[in-house]
């Protein structure tokens, strides 16, 4: 049997984050007639560049639901794995791999975030929109300026103290 899961945009956007992490060998895509190369800079760089054209905020409207969207031009499905991929990748630098994965494993992704983290999607979209404007560089690597996002029963994320429920991870 098998096993679907409940957003387009984490399976698809997981696989953007892992490929940026892992591989060895780009990914290319098309945008705008031009072949682009994926990885975690450039992911991170048209991600903010390409968020306020229209093909960014149609692909960017995509992002939290269930299911499987219609993702219309070329442009708009670039960049709904691009920004998938960036916050996929932020998503999992604030809560840690293993809740990222009961996430990704939900059928209802939105009531899932809900429930793990105590924000709904609109809420993490907001803190991944405002790092990207408070984002000196645009990559990774660069000064983050957060909306504390509190995990059901844990301690703030992004507050750069240890949890056990980010995985030891800090989200400073």
């Amino acid at each position: 049997m098998e096993r679907t899961y409940g957003a387009l945009w984490l399976r698809e956007g997981l696989a953007v984050h892992l490929s940026n992490r892992l591989s060895r060998w780009p990914v290319f895509m098309r945008l705008e007639g031009n072949l682009i190369e994926l990885n975690p800079k450039s992911t991170e760089d048209l991600a903010r560049a390409r968020l306020t054209t229209a093909a960014g905020q149609q692909a960017w409207s995509l992002v939290g639901g269930n299911g499987v969207p219609t993702l219309g031009s070329g442009d708009v499905r670039t960049l709904f794995y691009v920004l998938s991929g960036s916050f996929v990748a932020f998503v999992d630098q604030q809560v840690g791999t293993p809740a990222l994965m009961s996430l990704y494993r939900s059928s209802d992704v939105p009531a899932a975030f809900m429930k793990l983290t105590g924000h709904s999607v609109a809420d993490w979209k907001a803190a991944w929109l405002e790092r990207r404007q408070n984002t000196v560089t645009g990559c990774l690597d660069g000064p983050q300026f957060l909306h504390y996002i509190r995990l059901a029963g844990a301690g703030e994320i992004g507050s750069g103290e240890r949890d056990s429920a980010s995985n030891g991870r800090r989200g400073d």
